[in-house]
């Protein structure tokens, strides 16, 4: 009869330390092994909602080049795309989008700029808010009033200097001292700078059929009488009696009621996901359409 000797000395410690450092290496692999199939599903679900959303700024596109247009929205076979910044559910997907014809053009003008500001800070703020784009977009080195340049810049220890020339992208007004994100990007309360402003747009007319309606505030100079007044007109889609109120008012040709071809188009997926697309319809080129801009997914800049 074999006999078999106990384990002695340091061959069973020795065993349950190879078992340990088997066991912890395992499951280091297994938590490896399930975050890399969990980025792949991450990545796979951004690569698919990429793909709809692409999809989806297609088929608008296609919509607006042979739908019929209205001031404010396009008919297509019976389905209605506002085109007012208005949020709507449109084939599974939340979206809006809005007429570029219906924002400003970011110009280097102190009056213009300061009524903007006002919206979100007092009067004398928003009086150096503008007084400082306007330094960081002009040619020259001389402060306006509130101001500031580049020796400014320097002097607070700030990490960037105007550019002194137009601005490249709109979140270059995030450099801006005293424009904040929720400034820029808007929050439960108030719209965004970038729903208010673009870079350029096609031709230099604003859509008051699809402006953003604090714009439409700001425009009636405060006046309650005047905004109850472009509100009422603009929400029956009373589009001569708008036209009429904003003639009364002072303001002469540079409104109009006509869409430019020109859309921002906004997406929220389930997954918490954004998009963002500027496009421009070109049904004389090549293609029907252009698309200008390309953000998926839409970060906040921290």
């Amino acid at each position: 009869m074999i006999k078999f000797k106990k384990c002695t000395g340091f061959v069973l410690p020795l065993a349950l330390i190879t078992l340990a450092v088997l066991t912890v290496m395992s499951i280091g692999l297994s938590r490896m092994a399930k975050n890399h199939v969990n980025l792949a599903h991450d990545q796979l679900s951004e690569w698919q909602e990429e793909q709809i959303f692409h999809n989806t700024v297609q088929q608008l596109a296609f919509m607006f080049l042979t739908g019929q247009m209205q001031p404010n929205a396009y008919i297509w076979d019976g389905t209605l795309i506002p085109i007012d910044g208005r949020w709507l559910e449109f084939e599974g997907l939340r979206i809006k989008v809005q007429d570029v014809a219906g924002m400003l053009p970011l110009q280097p003008s102190l009056s213009e700029l300061s009524k903007i500001f006002e919206y979100y800070v007092e009067p004398a703020e928003a009086q150096q808010l503008a007084a400082t784009v306007v330094d960081w977009m002009d040619v020259d080195a001389l402060i306006n009033p509130g101001g500031m340049e580049a020796a400014e810049y320097l002097a607070s220890g700030l990490a960037v200097i105007p550019r002194n020339g137009p601005m490249r992208t709109l979140e270059e007004l995030l450099n801006i001292p005293g424009i904040t994100r929720d400034n820029y990007y808007g929050d439960d309360s108030k719209i965004g700078l970038r729903d208010f402003f673009v870079l350029r747009k096609r031709g230099s007319s604003l859509n008051v059929a699809t402006t953003p309606e604090p714009l439409l505030e700001i425009l009636a100079g405060g006046v309650r009488v005047n905004t109850r007044a472009l509100l009422r007109a603009r929400e029956q889609e009373d589009w001569p009696e708008l036209m009429a109120t904003l003639s009364g008012i002072g303001f002469g040709d540079e409104f109009s009621l006509n869409p430019n071809g020109e859309f921002m188009l906004d997406a929220e997926f389930v997954s918490g996901r954004k998009a963002r697309a500027l496009i421009r319809l070109t049904p004389e080129g090549k293609q029907a359409f252009e698309i200008l801009l390309w953000y998926f997914p839409d970060y906040e800049r921290l």
